[in-house]
């Protein structure tokens, strides 16, 4: 009841979701909500294919922002029709939600950009984001961008800033070039297509492309979110018809936007991993990969794995989900919370504690999402309510039987685990994984092995692993095992001894990871060993062999030790009753082959390699060592929330001890950041202490075993207020100098480091191994010091109590969650520039008025009046509204395209009143004076000042890594060496092998002025736009041949081509590499078999020119198939449009009127004609109408009297008076008509989404069609 989904009935026999519907459906059930007293937690959209922008919209409208407050989790993975407008919405309606750390999963939006994920970025309420197989091509660093065409290496840390942008000049009435005056100062008339590249102003490189507004490659030339836009007209022009012609421009330009915030990760968390809080803390007796995937590896009831994450769940993660990937028959899964109390077991599922945790078993359901969580009130961040109850899910809807004895309270830390007779497998889908720069750095070093569980071993991120001796150690070896399994392709261990003793044993071996910890390796069954103390091999036994001649060396010093497990049974892994063979090496010499066959054991444990140390200040190094893998602390310079064992610790810092299960326990608080170049020292405030005075303050490494004071073990330094000792290691402290050390009730007591000729890392963290000189407070006053060796990779601030009612303040403490992401970088804030201060989103207008000072003095200064009052109008505006209020006076009607229509005109009008509100700020208007370039300095500021407020807010659109940015620069030069290619036969050194990415480079050289991209079946053509000038001059040129009868459906005076050839005379010197399209599946849909790859490329490029490819009469084989004309060149007619439509009686006409809001309806008419001469036979074609047979029926298309491109199916159907007609004929005509009015309609609505063009539209359709 708390989930929202958009499940309908309807979507299968409709193909979408009936927007009134839906908006019914949705008030009732908020309705209902209300009754029962259910929030709206959840929305789950995902997977399902009909969602759209407007949908978006409509549910935003019906919940309103109220409605939206308490949602924690959004899925619109697969909706791949949702754009950026429909993110824009949404965001738009989360503005009063209470989260901090919404989970947004867009994963296969494949229609969603940058644009629609800095939104997302942008949103306070968001906290984390994935964003995989989307169309993301630069912000590859704000999300899991998986998948997506990225511009962007997030391996490489080289970048440089690309000044490089695009001005468009529209001129409207002026016969100057602006282009030529800024490019060289000189007043000269303009072309109709003019282009300039890389015209210097300053620093920076601007291409500037001067084009009138009717020229065919206006659009072509005018990218998505265009930076900056110079409307030029004469001082001479008449003010009523300029300012209606300037309205119209801008529109055009505006109607280019799509969303574009500014992108800000100054201060912001970036999420480059999945959107996970959980950690990996502890995994045994299964299987994890780094993208969180658990499969059991045992069928063996006896052997129980499971993974526990040491984050628990919170009031900002109350809630955790997993997949199930695979479900085996008998095979379950396990999913709840652990308690402290089992927080460092070694395996918490074998434990026979009856207070260990919240777990219960679900069958497994393949494809199925479970979750575990807690429902209710929450005391603190941490401490949930008295209320607070735990619950189960399947598929998002709570499963009522399932139940748990246990109430929640602080301490729970999710646990999961797959069992059963079978193999299962899952996916957590709030798990931390990994960022992939990480796991490409691990593998390029061959970092492979990583500590699974340690008992008396210290250890730090470089592999470092130390015995330290303590009162609990006497005696007892170190002992550690590692979280990897032996493979095949992972089969090698080495350590280097740094460090020993007099008696000092190292040991390296492999055995089963359920290895006895009190036992040196080799010893027990299952185990083989190479002991260092004397040299020889242990197989399973306590006596040791040697087998080679003379003595057997003893290890110091500097030696390298390995071990290669070369060959065993026929699994991936070993298994018990397995004959291995493993080869020991001492300092790269084969020192023993050991040939074993081990103990019979429990199926599916994993055999792991293990190493062992006995000696008072021992030390090895791991080679290939792989440092565990947590996310980083919300907060460097304040103490954040780790662990808090036995103790409740609220918002403020309070820290109360807390009874767990009626025992005393000592409780303990490690703090999630470690010390470091801003935390250097912490406080606690002494509120209640007891008679007992059981209480501390130190450090100590984050896996500190719990109920035990800080201090009393390795690698802990801890100052307790009972005796006023401080505790290095040790179970009896050292007296203080101090008379009064002991601290109580209402003392204040710090504990810092020195931060004086201390080593840092390049993440502000303490470097290990080196000495630290600690010291401790009261009230003030430094009361102990001392030196520490650090051992472990960080030291954390920790605190313990033992007794209720005593409770400590944390100074300096940040109670939030935001750890949950992976990958969280927080950067250093900084001052907004200039640029970033008056920045505003969206296209720069610049009016520039040609002519002398005396000419333009009083036009600049009305024109500014009009900008300063908003007087600019928007012609089309009232249209737009206009048509938006008609389709929501019925949403019935809305189908998916009226969908998309919806969304398209409600964003038009959205950014047109945006740009009305803020017309000030991005107008502004300069005279200039073309033949003494006064006004040209102003004009050039401009430029450059706009560009450098677009890097300001768009730095990923600039900041390249060097190897993207040279592999651009080899694609512009493939560009201008090819003249035309299309993106799918880009191939370019060092670059992904991915046509998408090819696509998405295309489209960003476009937008940088560096070539036009013309839209092509299954890809895009890059054009090289001083080719495109050649081709608009030969194309605009008439040919000189007349048609005659050679084609029957123009006039005998039609001017032809009689081959692209003619158009182009040098195509025969391009490439003319032959492509077979019989085997080229993309082309199915081609007319011939074989043909010239260039020929191809250029009728694409010509058709969108405006050049028709017309069939014709052949006699013979070789006769040419087609002739090529424009349609100025199209001769007269024995025939008028009004002889196909003179009688209406007796006819079925299904008919549709396109208005086109900023292009030219005449020049998409050719391109129609063009795309139907593909589909239907022509009748008769003429420049303004043109007319198809297809079967019975005969469709016109031409412009009206109201400029509307229209679209008109006629069918014959005999009278109703006639007793040869019944429902049944009628409705075959009828349906016989619109399958035909559909195949027309499909080629006008290809058209139009490949140009991007914003239509509305009216149509009359037969009823039930």
């Amino acid at each position: 009841p708390s989930t929202l989904t958009a499940h309908c009935e309807e979507v299968f026999s409709l193909g979408y979701i009936p927007l009134d519907n839906f908006s019914k459906t949705l008030k009732n059930a908020v309705t209902l909500a209300k009754q029962k007293k259910v929030e709206l937690t959840s929305i789950d959209f995902g997977k399902q294919g009909y969602i759209t922008d407007a949908l978006i919209k409509t549910m935003v409208h019906t919940l309103g922002k109220k409605g939206l407050a308490n949602v924690s989790r959004i899925s619109l993975e697969g909706c791949s029709i949702i754009t950026d407008m429909g993110l824009h919405w949404l965001i738009d309606g989360l503005t009063e939600n209470k989260n901090k750390n919404i989970m947004v999963n867009i994963n296969g939006c494949t229609k969603v950009s940058d644009g629609g994920l800095a939104a997302l970025v942008n949103c306070p309420s968001i906290g984390s984001i994935n964003a995989m197989a989307t169309m993301v091509t630069h912000l590859s660093e704000a999300a899991n961008t998986k998948g997506c065409p990225l511009l962007a290496n997030n391996t490489e840390k080289m970048t440089e800033t690309k000044k490089e942008s695009h001005v468009l000049v529209v001129p409207l009435a002026t016969q100057q070039s602006l282009c030529s005056c800024l490019e060289s100062g000189k007043a000269v008339p303009r072309q109709p297509f003019h282009h300039m590249p890389m015209v210097t102003m300053e620093d920076w490189k601007i291409n500037i492309t001067e084009v009138e507004r009717s020229h065919v490659l206006f659009s072509p030339a005018m990218s998505p979110n265009p930076v900056h836009a110079i409307i030029t007209f004469d001082a001479s022009s008449d003010l009523k018809t300029l300012k209606e012609q300037i309205g119209d421009t801008i529109a055009h330009v505006i109607s280019k936007e799509l969303v574009n915030p500014k992108v800000s990760l100054n201060g912001k968390k970036i999420i480059v991993g999945s959107h996970g809080f959980m950690d990996t803390y502890l995994w045994n007796k299964c299987d994890l990969s780094s993208d969180g995937v658990l499969k059991n590896t045992s069928d063996t009831p006896g052997v129980i794995g499971a993974v526990v994450s040491k984050q628990p769940l919170s009031r900002s993660n109350p809630y955790f989900e997993v997949q199930c990937l695979v479900s085996g028959t008998e095979t379950g899964l396990i999913l709840g919370v652990m308690h402290d109390i089992l927080l460092t077991d070694r395996f918490p599922l074998d434990s026979k504690e009856r207070s260990g945790g919240a777990v219960d078993g679900q069958e497994m359901e393949d494809g199925a999402i479970y979750g575990f969580g807690v429902k209710g009130t929450w005391q603190s961040e941490y401490v949930p309510g008295e209320e607070a109850k735990f619950y189960f899910t399947k598929n998002g809807e709570e499963i009522s039987d399932k139940k748990t004895n246990e109430d929640p309270h602080i301490g729970m830390y999710p646990i999961v685990s797959v069992m059963g007779k079978n193999f299962g497998a899952i996916k957590f889908l709030n798990m931390a994984c990994p960022p992939e720069p990480l796991l490409k750095k691990w593998e390029d070093n061959e970092q492979l092995w990583t500590p699974m569980f340690k008992y008396n071993l210290l250890f730090d991120d470089s592999g470092i692993v130390s015995y330290l001796y303590n009162y609990k150690s006497s005696g007892s070896i170190g002992l550690m095992t590692f979280q990897q399994p032996i493979t095949r392709s992972q089969n090698k261990f080495s350590i280097k001894i740094l460090k020993m003793v007099e008696k000092t044993i190292f040991t390296i071996g492999l055995g089963p990871e359920d290895y006895p910890l009190n036992r040196q390796p080799g010893w027990d069954s299952g185990s083989i060993a190479y002991h260092g103390d004397n040299g020889k091999f242990y197989l399973e036994k306590g006596s040791g062999v040697f087998e080679g001649s003379g003595s057997p060396p003893i290890w110091k010093v500097g030696d390298e030790i390995t071990a290669v497990v070369r060959d065993f049974g026929d699994a991936e892994t070993i298994q018990p009753e397995d004959t291995v063979v493993v080869d020991f090496f001492y300092n790269q010499k084969l020192i023993q082959t050991v040939k074993h066959k081990i103990a019979s054991g429990k199926r599916g444990l994993r055999y792991v390699f293990m190493l062992s140390i006995k000696g008072k200040g021992a030390a090895v190094k791991v080679q290939n060592f792989r440092p565990a893998f947590f996310p980083p602390p919300p907060r460097m310079d304040m103490l954040t929330m780790g662990r808090a064992n036995f103790m409740n610790i609220f918002d403020d810092g309070r820290i109360a001890h807390r009874r767990f299960d009626k025992r005393e326990l000592f409780s303990t608080f490690i703090s999630k950041t470690p010390f470091n170049k801003k935390l250097h020292y912490f406080e606690i405030r002494v509120k209640h202490l007891g008679g007992n005075m059981h209480a501390a303050i130190g450090f100590a490494p984050s896996d500190y075993p719990v109920n035990n004071m800080v201090g009393w073990l390795a690698g802990s330094v801890g100052y307790h207020a009972d005796n006023g000792f401080i505790y290095d290691n040790e179970a009896h402290g050292t007296a203080s100098t101090e008379e009064n050390a002991p601290y109580k009730t209402g003392d204040v007591v710090g504990c810092g480091i020195e931060p004086q000729g201390v080593k840092y890392r390049e993440d502000g963290t303490i470097e290990s191994q080196q000495t630290l000189k600690f010291y401790f407070t009261k009230n003030g006053r430094r009361v102990h010091k001392g030196e520490h060796f650090l051992l472990t990779t960080h030291l954390y601030p920790t605190v313990n109590l033992h007794f209720e009612p005593d409770e400590l303040i944390l100074e300096n403490y940040y109670s939030g969650a935001e750890s949950g992401e992976i990958g969280v970088t927080l950067r250093e804030s900084k001052p907004a520039t200039e640029a970033e201060e008056t920045f505003v989103e969206g296209c720069q207008v610049t009016l520039v008025a040609m002519g002398t000072e005396q000419e333009t003095t009083g036009k600049v200064q009305l024109l500014k009046g009009m900008v300063n009052n908003s007087e600019l109008q928007f012609s089309m505006l009232g249209q737009i509204e206009e048509h938006i209020a008609l389709m929501e006076r019925d949403m019935s009607l809305m189908n998916l395209q009226g969908q998309q229509l919806y969304g398209q005109l409600s964003w038009q009008k959205e950014c047109l009143n945006r740009f009305k509100s803020n017309m000030k700020s991005r107008v502004k208007i300069i005279a200039l004076d073309a033949s003494s370039n006064k006004g040209k300095d102003e004009l050039v500021n401009r430029i450059v000042k706009v560009c450098e407020a677009d890097l300001a807010a768009h730095p990923h659109l600039y900041n390249l890594q060097n190897s993207i940015a040279e592999a651009l620069n080899k694609v512009t030069a493939l560009v201008k060496k090819e003249k035309m290619i299309a993106s799918r036969d880009l191939k370019i050194e060092k670059f992904p092998k991915n046509t998408r990415v090819y696509e998405q480079a295309v489209r960003f050289l476009q937008a940088k002025g560096k070539l036009i991209w013309v839209p092509m079946k299954r890809t895009v053509i890059a054009l090289d736009i001083e080719f495109a000038q050649t081709l608009i001059k030969m194309s605009s040129s008439l040919p000189s041949m007349l048609s005659g009868n050679m084609a029957p459906c123009i006039g005998t005076s039609t001017k032809i081509w009689n081959s692209l050839a003619e158009i182009f005379p040098d195509l025969a010197k391009l490439d003319d590499k032959k492509i077979t399209r019989a085997t080229d599946s993309s082309f199915s849909h081609a007319r011939r078999t074989e043909q010239n790859y260039q020929w191809e490329l250029l009728s694409n490029v010509l058709l969108v020119m405006g050049v028709m490819e017309i069939p014709r009469v052949r006699v013979t084989e070789q006769d040419p198939q087609f002739c090529y004309c424009t349609p100025s060149s199209l001769g007269e007619l024995p025939v008028q449009l009004s002889d196909f439509r003179s009688d209406d009686k007796d006819v079925v006409i299904v008919w549709r009127e396109y208005s086109f809001l900023y292009s030219c309806a005449k020049h998409i008419l050719s391109m129609v004609v063009s795309r139907c001469l593909l589909v239907s036979r022509p009748v008769a074609l003429s420049k303004d109408w043109a007319v198809f047979q297809s079967g019975a029926a005969q469709t016109l298309i031409y412009i009206n009297k109201d400029s509307r491109l229209r679209l008109e199916t006629r069918c014959f159907m005999p009278s109703h008076h006639s007793q040869r007609i019944d429902f049944d004929t009628q409705f075959h005509v009828e349906e016989y008509s619109f399958n035909v009015f559909c195949i027309f309609s499909d080629m006008i609505d290809l058209i139009i989404t490949r140009l991007r063009l914003i239509v509305t539209f009216t149509q009359s359709i037969p009823r039930n069609m």
